[in-house]
């Protein structure tokens, strides 16, 4: 008779307990993207991954960025969001949007929520009411992380849900940096040490319930 898997591991546990992250898929965000063959791969990765959300019922939680606010005064950000990000978005409403190919379902009965979070907080565990979210209403004890940039916010969020208590997993082929070796040293390297990565196979898996992250 095998042993339960250790609690540390993604497949400890089941799709009520694992929760996709879809982080910062803003339009202006992915249109940064030039190399086409790159922008389909993380697409369809990302989709892949929703669809094995929603057939087995885990909950899927897409993290955004409040576009109609501004960094902190004592940010770095500040005067990139002044300079580029806020008259882009003034001039283009549409580029604050989340991306229609992985928009989240907002209809009655859909497993999916939104939460946002001002510009300068780079962690997805910054965005207001989240961590209530995960913890208190949906019980979530494994995050499923997928998004942009590798280097930003999935680096951020990966390296503070486990302080938070929960096994984090990354999804290689479903992130993005704008420097391919960042990405590769991300994934390599630096989020080992405390995150789970896995390919976009093991995390289908992870969203169904079955399968085992390489640690």
């Amino acid at each position: 008779m095998s042993s339960a898997p250790s609690p540390n591991l993604p497949s400890a546990y089941g799709p009520k307990e694992t929760a996709l992250l879809l982080l910062d898929y803003h339009n202006i965000i992915l249109g940064t993207i030039s190399d086409a063959d790159a922008k389909e791969k993380l697409i369809t990765s990302t989709q892949k991954l929703l669809a094995a959300a929603r057939a087995s019922g885990a909950p899927v939680v897409h993290c955004l960025i409040r576009v109609d606010a501004d960094p902190a005064p004592t940010s770095k950000l500040t005067e990139r969001w002044a300079t580029g990000f806020k008259p882009a978005l003034a001039a283009d409403p549409a580029l604050g949007r989340q991306m229609g190919a992985v928009a989240g379902r907002r209809e009655a009965g859909a497993r999916e929520y939104f939460v946002d979070r001002v510009p300068g907080r780079v962690s997805a565990l910054k965005s207001e009411g989240i961590l209530e979210l995960l913890r208190a209403e949906l019980g979530v004890k494994s995050l499923v992380l997928c998004g942009v940039v590798s280097s930003g916010c999935v680096l951020s969020t990966a390296r503070e849900a486990p302080d938070e208590g929960f096994v984090a997993t990354v999804v290689d082929d479903a992130c993005w940096d704008r420097e391919p070796k960042v990405h590769d040293l991300v994934m390599r390297k630096v989020l080992p040490m405390t995150a789970h990565v896995a390919s976009l196979d093991e995390a289908v898996g992870y969203l169904g319930g079955a399968g085992e992250a390489k640690n």
